[in-house]
Parts: structure tokens; sequence; C-alpha cells
């Protein structure tokens, strides 16, 4: 019985939110983890909680026989609970704890992360080896704004000696998907 009556929530719940909307480049679907997700160029979008919960949108880089469900890097753009974005970056290449100097270059756009601005680790505190996300509010506005307007962003770490490109390809589209799911998400249970 509570199988059915989950099916039956989940039925309701992917009527609701119209998979085939315009802001989405594939459908939504439920993964196993109790996830909504749905693909957009480049990106991954994942919202917890059969879409209730946070969302990001995720790009992994999986070299040819390389790890495939962690891969050799990925670039992460959170969304938090005040709208407001968090942008995240694990390369397998950093050391644990990244030190530093790190930049970013968005097509043109140098920008260069003061220690300040950045902190080791996943955005909810976790110290997670090989990563880092910008904690400046004002920057990570800035750095997806330039994202969602460009194609290309590259990173740019140990003092300029390495670096990882990501394509931004998809990246606006799953933004703009994320934020029409929470609206049709939250209009429901009005």
């Amino acid at each position: 019985m509570k199988k059915v009556l989950l099916g039956l929530s989940i039925f309701g719940l992917v009527g609701l939110i119209n998979l085939n909307s315009s802001a989405s480049a594939e459908p939504w679907f439920f993964h196993k983890f109790g996830e909504l997700r749905s693909y957009h160029g480049h990106f991954l979008n994942v919202c917890g909680k059969a879409g209730y919960g946070p969302c990001r949108a995720v790009q992994y880089v999986i070299p040819a026989g390389g790890d495939r469900f962690f891969g050799s890097a990925s670039l992460t753009i959170h969304r938090t609970a005040k709208g407001n974005y968090v942008v995240e970056i694990f390369i397998r290449a950093l050391p644990d704890r990244p030190q530093g100097p790190i930049s970013l270059m968005i097509v043109g756009d140098l920008i260069p992360l003061a220690k300040d601005q950045w902190r080791s680790g996943l955005v909810d505190g976790v110290n997670v080896a090989e990563t880092f996300h910008i904690t400046d509010a004002g920057l990570n506005e800035r750095i997806v704004a330039l994202m969602k307007a460009k194609n290309k962003l590259r990173v740019i770490y140990e003092g300029g000696t390495g670096s990882i490109n990501f394509s931004l390809i998809g990246l606006k589209s799953a933004l703009q998907a994320q934020e029409a799911l929470k609206q049709k998400l939250s209009s429901s249970r009005q």
C-alpha cells in the first residue's frame, strides 16, 4: 500500500512540475537517491528531497577510463535557502587542502581569488580533500552572472602551473530550470 501511495505521490508531482517545461533542456526525472534531476547541456541539475530540497547544477570532468562517479574534477553551483549562489570546485590534482593562489578565467575576465574569498572543503563545511568553495557572496553572484553569459571557465591554481577547463554550456538553462521548479513547487503548496 505504501508503495502505491508513494507511486501516486510521485506521479502527481511529475504532472505538477510539467516535465517538458521550456526551461528544461531535458525532462526532469526521479533518481534512485530520491533526487529530482535534469540534464542541461554539460550540466546536471540535482534537487534533493524529490525537488523540495536544495538544488545544485554540477558538471563532472571524467577522463577516458577514469572514475565515473567522482571524475577528475567537478564544478558545482549551489543555490542556498536564501537564493544566493555558491561556487564549489573539486580538482583531483589539488593538494588535500588547497593553498592557492587560485584564479578564475571566464572567457577574458580574470578573477584572482583573495585568501579571504574562498575556503577549503564543501559548502556545507565538510572538509573534503581537493575541494574549495567561494565564500564571498558578492563575488559568487558576479562569477555566476559571468558564467551564465560565457561558455568556458578556466581554474588556474598552484601559482599558474596547473589549470583545468570547464564548459559552461547549459548552465544558464540549468539555473532557469531550478528557478521554474521551485516556483511551481511553491505555488502547489498554496
